[in-house]
C-alpha cells in the first residue's frame, strides 16, 4: 500500500495539498482495509474509511468509492465535480479532470476505461462501454459506445443561434415605462 501511495504522490505533483492525492489517498486505504482479515479490525477500518471519505468528498468535490477498481497512477488533475462509479474498472496511468462522469446505466453496467486513458472536463462515459488504450475524451464529450484504441473523441460543435434577445431600444423602452421615466 505504502509504494502505491508514495507513487500516486509523485504523479500528484508531490504536492501534499493536491486534493486528487487525498482523494486517491483514501481510496487505497480504503481497497487496503477491506483485504483485512480479523473481521473487527476491518469494521474498525471501515467506519475510518467512512468518515476520511465523506470528508475527502465535501471537500476535493470527488465521489471515489473504494469498490471502484483503480489502476496505478491514477491522477485527477483538477478535482470537482468528479463522479466516478463503483462499478467501473480503470486501467493504470488514467487522467481525470474536473466535472466528469464515469457512471453505471440503469442495469447497473458500468464502463471500463483502459490504460493511458485521458478524460476530458464536463465529459460523461457512461453505460456498458469501454474506451480503448490511450484514448483521449474530449471536454463535454457524451460517451455511450465504445472507443477503438488511440482515438480522440470530441463533442459536436456548438450551434450558432440567431438572437433571440430583444434590441437595446425596446429593452430601454420597458424599463422606462416600468420606472415611470419619460425622458
Amino acid at each position: 500500500m505504502f509504494s502505491a501511495i508514495r507513487e500516486e504522490y509523485r504523479v500528484h505533483g508531490r504536492l501534499v495539498r493536491h486534493t486528487g492525492f487525498w482523494t486517491i489517498l483514501v481510496y487505497r486505504f480504503g481497497v487496503w482495509s477491506q483485504r483485512r482479515r480479523l473481521p473487527m479490525f476491518r469494521w474498525a477500518l471501515g467506519k475510518v474509511y467512512g468518515l476520511c471519505s465523506f470528508v475527502v468528498s465535501v471537500i476535493s468535490g470527488v465521489h471515489l468509492d473504494r469498490a471502484a477498481k483503480i489502476g496505478k497512477r491514477f491522477r485527477i488533475l483538477h478535482a470537482g465535480g468528479i463522479y466516478i462509479s463503483n462499478r467501473v474498472e480503470i486501467g493504470d496511468d488514467v487522467t481525470v479532470m474536473h466535472h466528469v462522469t464515469v457512471g453505471s446505466d440503469p442495469l447497473g453496467r458500468a464502463p471500463i476505461i483502459r490504460d493511458g486513458v485521458f478524460i476530458g472536463p464536463g465529459a460523461c462515459v457512461v453505460g456498458h462501454v469501454e474506451v480503448g488504450t490511450g484514448s483521449r475524451i474530449g471536454p463535454n464529450a457524451v460517451v455511450i459506445q465504445d472507443v477503438p484504441e488511440n482515438t480522440i473523441v470530441m463533442a459536436p460543435p456548438p450551434t450558432q443561434m440567431p438572437n433571440l434577445s430583444p434590441s437595446i431600444d425596446v429593452v430601454k423602452k420597458n424599463r422606462d415605462h416600468l420606472t415611470g421615466d419619460r425622458g
